[in-house]
């Protein structure tokens, strides 16, 4: 979720900047890289799932040598998370860019093909529905209360690498409501 909050800060230093790298753990690689495919210049530096807070200090202490400059993003940074600001703020206001770009330089290149695909699939063209996303295993449970009992609910494909969170952009766009939980699923449907 937070790489999709700084997508637009992400495409802000690839129009002002040569060469863009930036540290993904590992799990996420494939879906940063899709997000930022028509980016040339923006390479993206894998992190191992455990311990990529020292990998990236590591990266941090070694390049203090090289010409290049160092944006420290999140918790990585500094003051971050101050009382009254939003937390996707945080991100822009740490890189000393304008919080604006949260949404106006934000963009993710269509795959109308995938997007039709996920959108057959969950039987989304028959009839009105609600895109839920929720995770149970964490008991992260929407209150069904708060539904149109009269619609059908859609919830993302589970276990699956079968389709990618970009994907579901059609889904999102065409739901009568969603229902989110704080997500990546929530970050891309507010962007």
């Amino acid at each position: 979720g937070d790489h999709i909050l700084c997508n637009g800060l992400y495409r802000h230093f690839s129009q002002s900047r040569e060469h863009v790298i930036i540290t993904v753990k590992q799990n996420y690689v494939n879906e940063i890289r899709y997000m930022l495919r028509d980016c040339p210049n923006i390479r993206i530096l894998p992190l191992p799932l455990r311990r990529s807070w020292s990998y990236t200090r590591l990266i941090q202490i070694m390049s203090r040598p090289l010409p290049i400059e160092i944006v420290g993003l999140g918790s990585y940074g500094h003051n971050f998370f101050p009382k009254g600001v939003r937390f996707d703020q945080n991100f822009y206001d740490q890189a000393g860019i304008n919080f604006d770009f949260r949404w106006s330089k934000f963009e993710v290149p269509r795959n109308d093909k995938r997007e039709n695909e996920v959108f057959e699939f969950l039987g989304c063209h028959s009839e009105p529905y609600i895109f839920l996303h929720e995770d149970k295993d964490r008991q992260f449970v929407i209150d069904r209360k708060r539904f149109d009992s009269k619609l059908k609910v859609v919830e993302p494909v589970k276990g699956s690498s079968q389709f990618s969170l970009f994907d579901y952009r059609k889904v999102l766009e065409e739901a009568s409501e969603l229902h989110l939980i704080e997500s990546s699923f929530a970050a891309f449907a507010e962007s």
